[in-house]
């Protein structure tokens, strides 16, 4: 939150920042230059999205993983196919990067079938079917950590249909979670 008030000012003046940035990937804190576009809001967590000058490309940035935020007297770039609504279009929380999105089809049963149905996973819910027992709908969005968390929190009351990729992940999870606990 430290940053929020000092990032929205430097997005409203069109101004370069700098900032030093913890990876949870790599571990490693690396050294940031961005065109700062918008700061988004996802599960408590804010977000800035701006033009990397070293990647070339859109990048999103955790706030609570930055350090040492200053202002450089570079020229601002706007990357002029930048529309916010477009960018985060079909994502599934905060992750976009370069990927493209895919149709994920879920097939949903029990009391999880009137949650659904009441409150859309995301904007481009389709139902495909709609059965006393079941409830099958698609989905077209990006491929992330984000969704695979989502689906994940439904249990047992949710199989993934397609793609198959995705259903053996989340198979591999649980068979995971299982042998934990049968361990214990």
């Amino acid at each position: 939150m430290q940053w929020l008030e000092e990032l929205t000012k430097h997005i409203i003046a069109k101004q370069v920042v700098q900032f030093h940035y913890h990876s949870f990937s790599s571990g490693k804190e690396s050294e940031k230059i961005v065109h700062p576009y918008l700061l988004k809001e996802y599960r408590n967590r804010w977000y800035l999205i701006g033009w990397s000058k070293k990647d070339e490309a859109m990048r999103t940035y955790s706030l609570d993983r930055m350090s040492n935020l200053t202002t450089l007297k570079e020229k601002y770039y706007r990357h002029k196919a930048f529309h916010a609504a477009d960018f985060f279009r079909y994502s599934f929380g905060i992750t976009v990067g370069n990927m493209v999105p895919e149709e994920i089809i879920l097939e949903f049963t029990g009391f999880d079938i009137l949650f659904v149905k009441s409150q859309p996973l995301h904007a481009t819910q389709k139902i495909i079917a709609d059965k006393k027992e079941s409830l099958t709908i698609a989905l077209k969005v990006i491929p992330s950590p984000e969704l695979t968390m989502a689906i994940r929190s439904f249990g047992a009351s949710v199989k993934v249909i397609q793609p198959t990729w995705l259903a053996k992940e989340i198979r591999t999870n649980a068979q995971s979670v299982l042998k934990q606990y049968q361990d214990a």
